[in-house]
């Protein structure tokens, strides 16, 4: 039956996907075909219907075309350490140490391994089926008759079994640095697997016995990602370094951010709380160390340190560390920037701390707030401030981050508690850190009000964090989220001027195409409204450069018709050649005889 087989179409092409990477044949890409067995036919009745004048004889093709599309998402499965071990009392300072000073990483070779997975988009799949057996419906056959001829040989257990394949690294020493050690992350990278069906009829017209051959039809194609394939990654996913110098006891760095990052941007901090070693480079743990820590403001703490001991220690602070005020009427803090305070024996030495508040609610700090260290962590401060520490630039969205993930805080009353407070971009991004960054979960109810639809009018977000908040809403309430959007098509017609700025451009597209490719039908409705309506004729070429109807092609293979006229309506109004081919299935295929001869029309202009 063609529905089961279609569904192993699917599946299969999934495992021929992980085939060709295991192989390293064509890892990204790849076409397949399948043909009926059966022989469908079809009369064709003379120009006054009165009786038949012929009869098409005729073979369906399905040609399958997938693709591996590379994303930012990833996921850490094995974190790997290189060390050159110092051994001190050569050099006076840390500047002058080679490798002379250091054992060297005892691990000439580091090998390690792990699989990728598989994770099957049901919902898509069934789609994709539903899609492929409409183009069926449309050439007159019945799908279930037509006997698709095994083309894939392949089943899901291949597929299965090829996904948790262990991909072996060897992988050399890569610590050159003295006195040092580089940790790297290794992990998966997702792909979002591509299928792309064609459908085409090929045969020969009969009347009065004479058959007469026709040239291959197209009969429509659709495409839809049916899968998420993790893939190992060959290159570290991020890579961070400490220095431990017993020459001269050197700072113990939050290292440098790895590219490609891990999940979108951050790396871990080395340490949760805080550590101490002395001048022979041990972790101790010694009741003669006293921390004062008092407040300074919202953004910093100052902490005093008293070392009533016979060496010289260290006290590293790190990101994620939180401190509680001894009065509760104040916010408690967490250390955003880790922080190594030096001390001298029987000595007092003391230091700013950057920091963040965790309760927006909560009186400010001020000098005369103490605060003492808490005997419990959050992983998702630590994670948190770890993209702080790895930042060149520091400002109101750390502490907006830290908001959103304690307090919930909306947008605009971010603004009423925050000077200066972050722009609506800098809002969304800091909530896309906190979603992909700590893993709580953001569906939770108290994050809301965090979901405010007016921030698709921000046009300093990240295009990754307009891509998912799009998804989101469009997940949680279809209909609400496009009536939203709808309700802001002013504000973001606003962002364009006689001179607007290229980032406008970036954005708008980057959200046109993200609506566009929304799996509801009332999101994708919204886009193509927000491409009639909100980006004066002036601009439109520069929105289409940048991607904005880069999507337009799912709206075109719709089965609504609504959608499809207005599908048809952007491409007119954008004059938009390359949808060329899309115009004309429409004027073959349309939902109906409306849409077909606003597609012939539009198809005429499109090649004037």
């Amino acid at each position: 039956m063609f529905k089961i087989e279609r569904n192993l179409l699917t599946l299969t092409l999934a495992a021929l996907a992980l085939a060709a990477h295991a192989q390293n044949d064509n890892p990204f890409g790849g076409t397949g075909s399948i043909n009926s067995q059966h022989e469908f036919k079809r009369e064709i009745r003379n120009a006054n219907d009165t009786g038949v004048e012929g009869t098409e004889f005729f073979k369906l093709n399905y040609e399958c075309t997938w693709e591996l599309v590379r994303t930012l998402a990833t996921e850490d499965k094995s974190k790997q350490q290189c060390e050159n071990k110092c051994n001190g009392r050569k050099h006076i300072k840390h500047t002058d140490c080679d490798l002379s000073c250091d054992t060297p990483c005892p691990v000439h070779v580091h090998r390690f391994s792990f699989a990728g997975h598989t994770q099957y988009l049901d919902k898509a799949m069934r789609e994709a089926e539903k899609d492929a057996d409409n183009l069926v419906y449309q050439t007159g056959a019945d799908p279930h008759d037509a006997n698709w001829t095994s083309y894939m040989t392949r089943s899901l257990s291949n597929a299965k079994r090829l996904s948790e394949q262990l991909h072996r690294y060897a992988v050399n020493c890569w610590n050159d640095q003295p006195c040092s050690i580089v940790w790297r992350y290794y992990g998966l990278r997702r792909y979002d697997f591509k299928v792309t069906g064609k459908l085409t009829e090929t045969g020969y017209y009969m009347s009065r016995g004479v058959k007469t051959p026709f040239a291959p039809r197209n009969r429509g194609t659709h495409t839809k990602i049916v899968a998420h394939v993790w893939l190992p990654e060959d290159d570290p996913l991020a890579s961070f370094k400490g220095l431990r110098c017993k020459c001269e006891p050197a700072k113990v760095r939050d290292g440098g951010i790895g590219e490609p990052p891990v999940r979108d941007g951050w790396v871990p901090g080395l340490w949760e709380g805080y550590l101490l070693w002395d001048d022979d480079d041990t972790v101790i743990n010694d009741d003669h160390v006293q921390l004062t820590i008092t407040g300074v403001d919202m953004n910093r703490v100052h902490v005093e340190v008293f070392n009533d001991t016979d060496k010289e220690i260290t006290v590293h602070l790190g990101g994620g560390l939180i401190l509680n005020p001894t009065d509760d009427h104040y916010q408690s803090m967490t250390v955003t920037v880790a922080t190594d305070i030096k001390v001298g024996p029987h000595q007092k030495q003391g230091a700013d701390v950057r920091a963040a508040c965790t309760a927006m609610n909560k009186l400010e700090p001020t000098s005369a707030v103490q605060f003492k260290l808490s005997q419990t962590t959050n992983p998702s401060l630590a994670d948190l401030s770890a993209i702080t520490n790895a930042s060149h630039f520091r400002g109101p969205a750390d502490q907006a981050r830290i908001w959103i993930l304690t307090d919930h805080v909306p947008f605009n009353e971010l603004q009423k508690h925050l000077l200066p407070s972050p722009s609506a971009g800098q809002y969304l991004n800091a909530l896309y850190d906190v979603s992909r960054a700590t893993g709580v979960d953001i569906h939770d109810g108290n994050f809301k009000n965090c979901f405010d639809p007016a921030l698709l009018t921000a046009t300093t977000a990240k295009n990754e964090a307009v891509a998912w908040f799009v998804e989101e809403l469009d997940r949680d309430n279809p209909k609400a989220f496009s009536d939203l959007v709808k309700g802001h098509i002013g504000e973001i017609r606003g962002n364009f001027g006689d001179k607007t700025e290229d980032y406008v451009y970036d954005s708008v597209g980057e959200l046109t195409k993200d609506l566009g490719s929304c799996s509801s039908m009332e999101g994708r409705l919204a886009g193509l409204a927000v491409l009639l309506q909100a980006i004066p004729e002036k601009d439109r070429d520069k929105v289409v450069a940048k991607g904005g109807l880069d999507s337009v092609i799912v709206s075109t293979q719709s089965e609504d018709p609504k959608e499809q006229s207005q599908a048809l309506d952007v491409i007119d109004q954008y004059c938009h050649k390359p949808s060329l081919d899309q115009v004309e299935r429409l004027a073959a295929l349309g939902a109906n005889e409306e849409v077909r001869q606003k597609a012939a029309e539009v198809a005429k202009r499109l090649k004037a």
